[in-house]
C-alpha cells in the first residue's frame, strides 16, 4: 500500500490560522497511525521556511546534506523541523534532485513553503526531484497569461518493490495554484449579511474551513 497525506498549513496572521502546534502533532498521529500500512509520503504547502536548519540530528541520522536555496527561517520552519525529527522524516527538496529552486515566487518575493516529505529510510527510493516554476511551463508551452500561479509545481519519481518486482511509479504534487477574481461590489447595500442567521452560517461555514485544514491521507 502507497498512502499520500496532502498538507496545508495555513500562514501565521490569516484568516484560517489554526496551530502550528497542533498541526504537526496530528500530523505525528496520523503517521503513527499509518506508517505501518506501507510506504507514505507527505506533500503540500507548509508555509514554513527552515533556511539552512538541519531536519535530523547531526552525528546520529545518516542522511545527506540538502541544498539550500532560501536561507530565511519563520517561526513555522522550527515546528517543522521538530516535527521531521520526531517522525524520522526528512524533506525530499534539495535531494537526489534535477532541479531544485524557490517553490514560492511572486512579487513579494522568492520563498521555499511546498514540500515532499519522506522517512528517513525511504529516501533512496524517491529521485529526479524536480521543481518547475509556472512561467516556465507557459513558456514552454507557448501559454500566454495575465494570471500566473505563484506556486511551482514539485515532481519526483518513486522506485519500490512490489511482489518481487521493481516498479517506477511517476509522482506529482501541483500545489493548489491561488487564483483571484474581482467583483463588483459598489451596489452591495450596507446591511448586507447582516442578519443573526446569515451571520450564524457564515461562522458555521469557518468553522468548516478550519476543519478541513486538517492533514488528509489518501
Amino acid at each position: 500500500m502507497f498512502n499520500i497525506c496532502a498538507c496545508y498549513l495555513p500562514p501565521h496572521g490569516s484568516s484560517r490560522y489554526v496551530s502550528a502546534h497542533d498541526f504537526y502533532d496530528r500530523l505525528l498521529l496520523n503517521i503513527y497511525e499509518y506508517q505501518h500500512l506501507g510506504e507514505f509520503i507527505l506533500c503540500g504547502d507548509f508555509n514554513s521556511r527552515i533556511g539552512d536548519m538541519s531536519d535530523f540530528i547531526e552525528g546520529v541520522d545518516a542522511i545527506p546534506d540538502r541544498d539550500v536555496v532560501d536561507f530565511i527561517k519563520n517561526s513555522y520552519g522550527e515546528f517543522l523541523c521538530k516535527f521531521l525529527i520526531d517522525s524520522n522524516c526528512c524533506i525530499l527538496n534539495g535531494r537526489n534532485f534535477i532541479n531544485n529552486d524557490f517553490t514560492f515566487v511572486s512579487t513579494r518575493g522568492s520563498s521555499v513553503v511546498d514540500y515532499f516529505i519522506v522517512p528517513y529510510e525511504h529516501l533512496e527510493l524517491y529521485e529526479d526531484v524536480n521543481v518547475i516554476r509556472p512561467t516556465d511551463i507557459c513558456s514552454t508551452n507557448g501559454v500566454e497569461s495575465r494570471i500566473i500561479p505563484d506556486h511551482s509545481i514539485v515532481t519526483c519519481n518513486c522506485t519500490f518493490k512490489c511482489f518481487g518486482l521493481r516498479t517506477e511509479v511517476p509522482m506529482h504534487a501541483e500545489v493548489l495554484e491561488n487564483r483571484y477574481t474581482r467583483y463588483d461590489v459598489s451596489s452591495v447595500p450596507d446591511n448586507f449579511c447582516n442578519e443573526a442567521d446569515v451571520i450564524a452560517s457564515l461562522q458555521s461555514v469557518e468553522n468548516f474551513e478550519r476543519k478541513c485544514s486538517q492533514p488528509k491521507w489518501y
